[in-house]
């Protein structure tokens, strides 16, 4: 899991989930517009292994 400016993003079982606030699209569920009050997924169709967030972005790397 990674924290950024009252945002998270964390991977459990290889998929990606993102939560917090997302004016800028930090949690990565395709939006600007509404913050993100639970883990949402976002992407179950690769297999994520690490995650790293900022102020207001995060990067995540899968297996390939």
């Amino acid at each position: 899991m990674s924290i950024g400016f009252k945002f998270s993003i964390g991977i459990k079982d290889g998929q990606l989930y993102g939560w917090g606030l997302n004016s800028f699209g930090q949690t990565g569920n395709g939006d600007t517009i509404d913050d993100v009050m639970f883990p949402e997924l976002i992407d179950s169709d690769l297999t994520w292994t690490a995650v790293s967030s900022g102020y207001g972005h995060s990067l995540a790397i899968n297996a390939g």
